[in-house]
């Protein structure tokens, strides 16, 4: 049986451990998920090439001198070993930033070992010298190179980003080295940036996030009272926490909000709910509510616009990166990035012409079911291997 063997931050915890976790499951193929940080317990078999010491030393590295590039040697050796220990017909790397792998390292010895390698991209620190999502302040510097950053504060975050010029330097050599290199990008969206940027001389090829269809379903009805509501992992600025206060006073009186995730606890005039008790509970809330809003200012894909669609729920979404991608005009509507007095009156609009139909709404949700990601993959190893 041929072999994968994943790089990944984290192994079964939070949207990136999970898919790969999901990508562990692809029939024919025996794995190994090799990761730096946070695990949950699944039932995968993984090895874990740091310890805290390591992520310490990685992040002050990086917070401190802008150095992530060059951090955790001894960890890194030790993932070469396991590497040539476990000789894989296949790497597929994710998430190569948080604090836990020597970057440079990591690709000489790739160049020297000649296997395929697949790097699948969440965001797009890959391309810039400094931040993951250029998308919310519309900088497009990542093309040309990178100098006087304007994200001061991204993550991975550093004191004094003084690096930024080299480590596009850096970036644009390490990730040119391979021959046998494929970007994989979730989101169309993101694979045009990738062509543009210092990526463009690899394969690139976009394969959609998936959900569970099975799992992600309608368990109740609508609400009595029209719901409007909107999902984030943590509210920031960027993910449209102003915006939200903003547009909760411009909806009608009756119109009930509610705002999952960390940070809720900023927007008001709502129901606010910082953590869903677990994923059934996040179901009902998409069923039973009449319409998603995604304020999002930086958007890879929007996965969340997938579950509430699935949950019969249509979305209105910011012309955000890939979000766009998640909908038809019979499963949402799109309104341009920061326009969240078009947004209301969208939703004030939908309170008494409801224009959609559930069935329509979850039949768009099915061209995103987990299986067909899955075989996407599965066909990009097939033919790697």
């Amino acid at each position: 049986m041929k072999k994968i063997l994943f790089i990944n931050t984290v192994s079964g915890f939070s949207s990136t451990g999970n898919l790969v976790g999901e990508l562990t499951k692809i029939d024919g193929y025996e794995s190994l998920v090799c990761y730096g940080r946070k695990k949950d317990y699944l039932n995968v078999n993984s090895y874990r090439f740091t310890n805290i010491f390591d992520n310490i030393f990685g992040a002050l590295g990086t917070i401190l001198f802008d150095n992530n590039l060059d951090i955790c040697r001894i960890a890194t050796r030790r993932l070469i070993k396991k590497i040539k220990k476990y000789n894989p017909d296949i790497i597929n790397i994710h998430n190569l930033h948080g604090y836990y792998v020597n970057v440079g390292m990591l690709f000489k010895f790739l160049k020297e070992y000649g296997k395929p390698v697949v790097l699948t991209l969440h965001d797009a620190w890959t391309m810039t010298g400094y931040c993951p999502h250029f998308d919310g302040i519309g900088c497009d510097k990542y093309q040309t190179g990178c100098k006087d950053c304007k994200y001061p504060f991204a993550y991975p975050f550093s004191l004094f980003k003084q690096n930024v010029e080299n480590d596009y330097e850096d970036k644009e050599y390490v990730f040119n080295l391979l021959d046998n290199l494929t970007i994989v990008t979730p989101s169309k969206w993101l694979a045009d940036m990738a062509r543009l940027s210092i990526l463009k001389n690899n394969k690139i090829k976009t394969i959609h996030n998936g959900i569970n269809i099975e799992e992600f379903k309608i368990s109740k009805p609508k609400n009595d009272k029209f719901t409007v509501l909107a999902v984030a992992s943590i509210w920031t600025k960027q993910k449209g926490l102003d915006d939200i206060n903003k547009l909760i006073p411009l909806l009608d009186k009756d119109i009930q909000v509610i705002v999952v995730g960390e940070n809720s606890n900023q927007i008001k005039g709502c129901k606010t709910i910082s953590r869903t008790s677990n994923k059934q509970e996040l179901i009902d809330l998409y069923s039973s509510s009449h319409v998603l809003i995604n304020t999002t200012y930086q958007e890879t894909f929007g996965l969340v616009n997938v579950e509430a669609n699935a949950c019969g729920t249509p979305v209105i979404t910011y012309k955000t990166g890939g979000s766009p991608e998640t909908i038809d005009e019979k499963s949402g509507m799109v309104v341009e990035k920061g326009d969240y007095e078009a947004m209301a009156k969208l939703i004030n609009n939908m309170k008494i012409v409801y224009p959609f139909n559930e069935d329509e709404i979850i039949n768009n949700a099915k061209r995103f079911d987990k299986k067909y990601m899955l075989q996407q993959y599965k066909e990009l190893f097939d033919r790697l291997s």
